[in-house]
């Protein structure tokens, strides 16, 4: 009888200390992983603070988004010296974040757009024009004071015939040699001032001025040799315009 109470005795105390032990809850150190924060919202090394929950800061990153789409080029402008348009540049894309933080697309390159615009000359007759915007013929040179060619300045989209710079008896021998000299042609009967081969003058000066009227003057063939003299000291020669 003794020793059975010694023994149920035993059985008791057993089972009291083991049920202390599975019923005792395991303790969790602040700043171990998956264990609270410390009150700083830090870590132990290695362990970041996520939700007042420390985790293991090798948690993967988010993927980067998508680079936006580049902007079209806007259409050319068409009014006089008009610019192209520009156009905004596409929004990079955003992804969530994984553990570590978020990660943002690169953005987009922006689109831009040239243009020649048309000018409102008539390229037809315009000689600061004539054939294409901006293309000024010889004859147009203020130094000639709107002197044009009997076939006009500039007619169809071509210019017409201009008398070359001043030159001198040591530049030139006949207009055809001399206007071919330029890649040019020279006209016979084909420049201002009454239709001229050439026209001369007694000084440097008075050539360049483009004095009216000249001293010395040709109609005659371009082939023909120029005679320089004391009212033709330097002359100038009518060539076609086509450069």
């Amino acid at each position: 009888m003794h020793s059975l109470r010694a023994l149920l005795l035993t059985i008791f105390i057993c089972a009291g200390v083991l049920a202390a032990a599975c019923g005792g809850s395991k303790s969790c150190a602040q700043g171990t992983e998956q264990c609270a924060c410390y009150g700083n919202a830090t870590c132990n090394p290695g362990l970041s603070c996520l939700s007042n929950t420390c985790v293991s800061a090798g948690g993967a990153g988010g993927t980067s988004g998508a680079a936006g789409t580049a902007g079209t080029g806007a259409t050319a402008g068409a009014n006089a010296g008009g610019s192209g348009g520009t156009s905004s540049g596409g929004t990079g894309g955003t992804s969530a974040a994984g553990t570590g933080g978020a990660a943002t697309g690169g953005s987009g390159g922006a689109g831009t757009g040239g243009g020649a615009g048309s000018c409102a000359a008539n390229t037809s007759t315009d000689p600061k024009n004539c054939g294409a915007c901006g293309h000024v013929c010889k004859n147009a040179d203020p130094g000639f004071n709107g002197s044009c060619p009997p076939t006009g300045c500039c007619a169809g989209g071509s210019c017409g015939p201009a008398f070359s710079s001043c030159l001198t008896q040591t530049d030139v021998t006949t207009c055809a040699a001399y206007c071919v000299s330029l890649g040019e042609t020279c006209v016979e009967d084909g420049c201002p001032l009454g239709g001229l081969t050439w026209a001369g003058w007694g000084s440097k000066n008075a050539c360049v001025l483009f004095a009216n009227p000249p001293e010395a003057m040709s109609r005659g063939a371009c082939n023909q040799a120029i005679t320089f003299d004391l009212t033709t000291v330097q002359v100038r020669c009518c060539c076609t315009d086509t450069h």
